[in-house]
């Protein structure tokens, strides 16, 4: 078992390459002089001399070993359990340890097609599929047009994903701030799941329900362009009254903000929304990416568009020491400017 807190914290992109150097440069003592004094002289000459910073070295070693950061002075504990037993228990927490990386559908896309080759994917990190990457393979006109397409990509989640995140983003984030919240993955998401799986193993849509299924999408493109068009409208107006952009953009709006969400996960759950005492913290990369989309709306050109819910609100899903695996330059850029850009996996 580690540490999870731990792990988010100081468990970094560059930690598993940090650790496989550190094996090398353990592996090089000799049993003899695998002492408590030695080997501590000599990982912190190493340290020093490749400049790394204690931090990024001894968390993640102490993590390797003991699981926590917490405990005996770690070189009395690796002497005890002897040379062989460091270096196997820093090579299980290379193969245990990895940041989770939340991928957009895009990702998934690239992934079945070949774009991107997983044989490349570093360190062997995390890939999480959420609801999102679900639903919209599900309901894509790409179904009736390029079948292979879509099922190539179900078939990369259930090859390189780590983990399925079921729940819808605002679901997610009501179970974050009451753990205790009810979902009924199975009663919600069965047919969605049976369907996918079914796509997945070479099914296509039956011909005669074709032309509804074109329907159905077409419908809900309808519905998520009926929504942008609502928001655009109202960011023209509140752009017409702006005569300072510079004093605007300095305004705090983070409690209105708050207070959306908020309301969205009321309108989500049919439940209360978040309490005060709410960890904004814990979706800190979706609250200052929101926040930017806004004031871009706002005080640029920029328009919604009818996809950009499924965009933001997969950010939600984003905790603090994972990552955001987007191609998409515009996310990118408001990610970049929200000043959040820890959280992108390719910078």
């Amino acid at each position: 078992e580690y540490d999870q807190k731990a792990i988010k914290k100081n468990w970094k992109e560059n930690t598993p390459g940090i650790m496989k150097e550190l094996i090398q440069m353990l592996s090089d003592i000799e049993i003899g002089e695998f002492t408590t004094g030695n080997t501590e002289e000599k990982v912190k000459q190493w340290i020093n001399k490749k400049e790394l910073g204690m931090g990024k070295v001894m968390n993640p070693f102490r993590l390797s070993v003991v699981g926590a950061l917490k405990g005996p002075h770690l070189f009395d504990i690796i002497v005890l359990i002897g040379k062989e037993e460091t270096l196997d228990r820093i090579k299980t927490g290379l193969k245990n340890i990895a940041i989770k990386v939340i991928c957009d559908t895009h990702i998934w896309y690239y992934l079945g097609d070949g774009t991107i080759n997983p044989d490349d994917i570093k360190d062997k990190n995390k890939l999480i599929a959420t609801f999102n990457n679900i639903d919209e393979l599900s309901r894509t006109f790409n179904l009736i047009d390029n079948s292979s397409h879509v099922r190539n990509s179900i078939q990369a989640i259930f090859m390189y994903m780590s983990e399925v995140i079921y729940e819808p983003p605002l679901i997610f984030l009501k179970k974050l701030a009451n753990p205790d919240f009810k979902y009924d993955i199975e009663k919600n998401l069965g047919q969605i799941l049976e369907f996918t799986q079914l796509i997945a193993n070479g099914h296509d849509l039956d011909k005669s329900k074709k032309e509804d299924y074109r329907k159905h999408c077409q419908q809900r493109y309808e519905n998520l362009q009926e929504a942008a068009d609502i928001f655009n409208k109202e960011a023209d107006k509140i752009r017409e009254k702006i005569t300072d952009k510079k004093k605007h953009k300095e305004e705090n709006t983070i409690y209105l903000n708050r207070n959306l969400i908020s309301f969205f996960v009321s309108t989500q759950t049919n439940d209360n929304g978040l309490p005060s005492d709410f960890e904004w913290n814990r979706i800190e990369l979706f609250e200052h990416t929101l926040k930017q989309y806004f004031m871009e709306l706002e005080t640029t050109d920029m328009k919604v568009q009818p996809n950009d819910w499924y965009d933001l609100f997969q950010l939600i899903y984003v905790q603090p020491g994972d990552k955001i695996w987007t191609r998409e330059n515009r996310w990118k850029n408001l990610v970049i400017k929200a000043n959040m850009e820890k959280y992108l996996y390719e910078k």
